[in-house]
């Protein structure tokens, strides 16, 4: 469904967030792989704050594709949430979130 999401929570920790890589499922050009994206953070998990928003991007759309993001909007805050939200249909058309991993980068507390 539309505006799919998954929620990372580090519980009693906290991260700085500054990038995070994607790769792909092993599957052809214009299937399932995600096409635009925002990665958003919380300490409370109702108020969310985008860190990095991703339109028409053509680096995932491809058998076993990765690629490393810097977060377009760089920020000293400490948070407990990170999820990543599609903002759109993927490369099929569809709404469906799909991915073989990802990593995210920052200063863990």
């Amino acid at each position: 469904q539309s505006n799919s999401w998954l929620c990372f929570d580090f519980k009693e920790h906290r991260i700085i967030p500054t990038g995070y890589s994607l790769r792909s499922c092993p599957w052809g050009v214009n299937s399932n792989h995600p096409k635009s994206w925002a990665i958003e953070c919380s300490n409370d998990n109702k108020s969310w704050e985008t860190v990095d928003e991703e339109k028409d991007c053509s680096y995932l759309n491809g058998s076993n594709y990765s690629h490393t993001f810097t977060m377009n909007h760089q920020t000293s805050t400490e948070f407990r949430y990170i999820r990543i939200r599609l903002t759109g249909p993927e490369w099929s058309g569809n709404n469906y979130l799909i991915f073989d991993s990802f990593e995210i980068y920052g200063q863990y507390i």
